[in-house]
């Protein structure tokens, strides 16, 4: 975990990220976490488990798990517990890959219009389900938004385009990065 950071919303909420950084060779899949609120005097005020957008997490690269805290204090403290995580084979997990991915920010730095495409291999099964995750970070390089694209079938040697918007729940997006699975 390289990051823990909660965004009060309008509605007394809390949006709470964890950056979840895999730093093996390999994918790691089925990436939870227990994600607890706690008061200045360390007892829990509230807790959830928290996932990743995807079901992996690619090697040498980090995701967020998030939860949504209802009715919660803004002056609460977060810990963050791994609950799972396993090294795959990605036998399940085709070779897809990102080409032409274009992030437009929005003037306010709010939201971000993300676009791009998604290439099958020839030589690859074809793909039933791929989506695409982005992660939004402001100015110092914090977790603001993170959003998943489900898209459809993939033949091989097939691509698939993708055009969807991610929005900030903090400050405003300075960079994004993307992600993508095939199954």
């Amino acid at each position: 975990v390289t990051q823990t950071i909660c965004h009060p919303t309008a509605d007394n909420g809390l949006w709470c990220f964890a950056l979840i950084q895999n730093n093996t060779t390999d994918i790691l899949e089925n990436v939870s976490a227990q994600i607890t609120l706690l008061d200045e005097n360390n007892n829990a005020l509230a807790s959830q488990p928290a996932f990743t957008p995807l079901d992996i997490i690619p090697p040498n690269s980090s995701l967020p798990v998030y939860v949504f805290f209802q009715n919660t204090s803004a002056n609460a403290n977060i810990q963050v517990q791994l609950l799972s995580a396993i090294r795959s084979n990605n036998s399940r997990y085709l070779p897809a890959t990102l080409h032409n991915t274009i992030a437009q920010i929005d003037w306010n730095g709010l939201t971000a219009q993300l676009s791009g495409q998604i290439i099958l291999p020839a030589e690859s099964i074809p793909a039933t389900q791929v989506w695409v995750a982005v992660v939004a970070y402001d100015k110092d390089g914090r977790v603001v938004g993170v959003k998943r694209w489900e898209g459809g079938a993939v033949q091989p040697g097939g691509n698939l385009q993708f055009n969807f918007a991610v929005s900030s729940v903090g400050s405003a997006i300075d960079a994004v990065e993307f992600f993508v699975e095939a199954r």
